[in-house]
C-alpha cells in the first residue's frame, strides 16, 4: 500500500516551545522500554536489521559532511541535546539534555545534561563535549569545514558552569534554535577523540544506541547494540547493518527477495515502488513528497556567469515540467527555494505564471536567446558541469545538457565520487554543478543561507548586500506573517539574479517489510534515523 507522508515545518516546532512556555521542558523519551507499542504488542529483542545504502560515504565526520551518505550510518551512533520523538514528528524532547529552560526574553537556554551518560569508549560524556560540538560547529577551528555553521550564527556563547549545565545565549530571539540543535547533523562529538585524531574523518565514537563495529568500503557498516546506553532497555536490535548496493536493480531484487529489511530513501523507482505493491502488498512504501531538489548552482565568479543576462537566460529556457515528466518519472513537482509543501514556498498558482516556469515556453526560449545575443554569446559558449556519480544523480546532468543545448551551450559533463564533489561544490571548482540534496529544515534560516554571502553552502558564490541584510531580519523575526514577506522578498531578488536554477523537488519512495517494527520516517530525511525504538517480530 501506499502511505503518503505530511510533511511539516520544523521551525514551527521551535517557535512553539520558545513562545508558548518558558518553563522547564521534560518529556519520556518515545516509550518506556518493554512496553506495549501502538499495536498492542510489547516489543521484542534480538535480531539484526538490514538496509541497503545506496551512495558509499565521504568520511565519518558528521559536522563536516555535506551529504546524508555519512549521517545515515553513523546516525544511530550519535545523540543530540534535544531529538524528534519518534512518535511524534511535531514534538522535541530531550535526548542528552534530560530538561531544558528558556528565559522570558528568549535568549538564553538552560540545558541539564542526563548524569551518567558514556561515550562508547567507556569515558564520562560532560558539559564540556557539548561546548566544544556546538563552538566547533558554528567557529570551525582552521582547516575544519562546517557547512551548517550558519544555523548557528545566532549564538553569542556557550557556557558550562559544571559538568551537567550547559546555558547557550543568543544574540537575539532564535524561532529555529531549538529545532537546529535536534539535527542529527548537529550531534554530540567526542572532545578527547578530536583533540588526539584532529576529526572524526575516520572515528566513529558517539554516546547513542549503537556502537560502530566495523566498515567494508563500498560493502556494508555494520553498528551493534550499545548495552550502556542511557535509555535503560534500549535498544532492541542487536545490530544494524547497511549493505552498500549503488545498482538500482540489485536494491530492489534484494529488497524483494527479503535480504534486507528496509530500502532507504530514494533507493526505489515509481516503477519498482508499483510493482513491489502489487507483488508484495503487505510491504509498507512511503512516498514523501518535496523535501528533495536537484539546483543547478551557476558560479558566478567564472564567466561568463558572472553576467546576469547569461544567467537570467538558462533561467527562462529550462522546461522543468519535461524534467518532472522524464527524470523524476512524473513524481516531482516545479518550485523555487523553498519545498512547495512550505508556508514560505511561492504558491504553486503564482509560481507557474512566472517567466522560466510557465508554459508553453516558446516565449521564455526567444526571450533568452535575446538576453545571449546582448551578452555577446549570440551562438553560446563553452562550459563545464560536475555531478555526483550514481544512479540517483545521472538523469538530471542529461536533462541539463539537453537544456543548455537549446541555447548553442556547449556543456562538458564531469562526474565525480561523493568526496570529490563536495570538495569542488565547497571550493567553487565548477562552472556550472547539479546538487541533489534534502532539506533538514524548511526554514529560512536554512534553505536562505545558500544565497548569503559568506556561508560555506553558497556554491554559486552570490555577493548581494540586499539579501544579506534580508536575511539578517528575517532570522530575528518570530511573527510568521512578517517573517513570510521578508522570505518572499529575498525569493523574489533570487529570481532576478539566479545564482541557481531549481529543476524540480523530487518525491521521495522508501519501503520496509512489515515485520520492522516502530519505524517511523522522519520529518526530513536527516531524522529519526537512530532506530533506538525499532524492533523485529518474528
Amino acid at each position: 500500500m501506499y502511505l503518503t507522508k505530511r510533511f511539516l515545518a520544523a521551525s514551527f516546532v521551535s517557535a512553539y516551545l520558545i513562545m508558548a512556555s518558558c518553563a522547564p521542558q521534560a518529556a519520556p523519551t518515545g516509550q518506556k522500554p518493554g512496553a506495549p507499542t501502538s499495536t498492542g504488542v510489547k516489543p521484542r529483542s534480538g535480531g539484526t536489521l538490514n538496509i541497503s545504502g545506496r551512495v558509499t560515504p565521504e568520511h565519518w565526520d558528521i559536522h563536516q559532511a555535506t551529504f546524508a551518505s555519512t549521517l545515515w550510518p553513523v546516525g544511530p551512533v550519535y545523540s543530540s541535546l534535544v531529538r524528534y520523538d519518534w512518535a511524534n514528528n511535531e514534538k522535541l524532547i530531550p535526548d542528552l539534555a534530560e530538561e531544558w529552560d528558556v528565559s522570558q526574553q528568549g535568549t538564553l537556554y538552560t540545558f541539564t545534561l542526563r548524569k551518567g551518560v558514556k561515550w562508547h569508549d567507556g569515558k564520562p560524556l560532560t558539559a564540556a563535549d557539548v561546548k566544544f560540538s556546538l563552538d566547533r560547529i558554528r567557529k570551525p577551528p582552521q582547516g575544519v569545514a562546517s557547512p551548517r555553521k550558519s544555523l548557528l550564527q545566532s549564538v553569542r556563547e556557550i557556557e558550562t558552569p559544571d559538568d551537567y549545565t550547559v546555558k547557550i545565549s543568543t544574540d537575539y530571539v532564535d524561532a529555529s534554535l531549538l529545532s537546529v540543535l535536534a539535527l542529527a547533523w548537529n550531534g554530540i562529538v567526542p572532545k578527547h577523540v578530536i583533540e588526539e585524531k584532529g576529526n572524526m574523518k575516520t572515528s566513529v565514537v558517539g554516546t547513542g544506541p549503537f556502537k560502530f563495529k566495523g566498515y567494508s568500503p563500498g560493502v556494508s557498516f555494520e553498528v551493534v547494540k550499545n548495552e550502556d546506553y542511557f535509555l535503560k532497555g534500549l535498544p532492541y536490535l542487536d545490530g544494524i547493518t547497511r549493505y552498500y548496493l549503488t545498482d538500482s536493480a540489485k536494491r530492489f531484487a534484494a529488497f524483494r527477495a527479503g535480504q534486507v529489511d528496509i530500502v532507504e530513501y530514494g533507493s526505489f523507482t515509481a516503477s519498482q515502488a508499483e510493482q513491489m505493491a502489487k507483488e508484495l502488498p503487505q510491504v509498507k512504501i512511503v512516498d514523501q513528497q518535496g523535501v528533495c531538489e536537484t539546483t543547478l548552482y551557476l558560479n558566478t565568479t567564472r564567466k561568463p556567469w558572472d553576467d546576469v543576462r547569461v544567467r537570467k537566460a538558462v533561467h527562462l529556457a529550462f522546461d522543468r515540467q519535461q524534467d518532472i515528466r522524464i527524470a523524476m518519472e512524473g513524481r516531482g513537482k516545479a518550485g523555487w527555494i523553498f519545498p512547495p509543501t512550505s508556508t514560505y514556498a511561492i504558491p504553486e498558482g503564482d509560481l507557474e505564471k512566472l517567466p522560466g516556469f510557465r508554459q508553453p515556453k516558446d516565449a521564455d526560449v526567444a526571450e533568452a536567446k535575446k538576453l545571449l545575443a546582448d551578452a555577446g554569446v549570440p551562438n553560446g559558449f563553452k562550459t563545464d558541469l560536475v555531478f555526483r556519480t550514481g544512479p540517483t544523480y545521472e538523469p538530471q546532468p542529461t536533462f541539463v545538457h539537453n537544456q543548455f543545448g537549446k541555447l548553442g551551450i556547449e556543456v562538458q559533463l564531469r562526474t565525480l565520487d561523493t568526496a570529490p564533489f563536495a570538495e569542488a561544490t565547497s571550493q567553487g571548482r565548477f562552472d556550472t554543478a547539479a546538487v541533489y540534496f534534502c532539506t533538514a529544515l524548511t526554514d529560512p534560516n536554512d534553505l536562505l543561507t545558500y544565497f548569503v554571502g559568506d556561508d560555506p553552502r553558497n556554491y554559486s558564490r552570490l555577493k548581494d548586500a540586499e539579501v544579506d541584510q534580508w536575511f539578517k531580519e528575517q532570522s530575528r523575526t518570530l511573527d510568521l506573517n512578517k517573517r513570510k514577506d521578508i522570505a518572499f522578498k529575498i525569493q523574489r531578488k533570487l529570481l532576478d539574479t539566479v545564482p541557481a536554477i531549481v529543476l524540480g523537488w523530487h518525491a521521495h519512495i522508501m519501503g520496509w517489510y512489515p515485520k520492522v517494527r516502530d519505524y517511523v520516517p522522519g520529518l526530513t530525511t536527516y531524522n529519526n534515523m537512530d532506530y533506538y525504538t525499532v524492533w523485529l517480530s518474528e
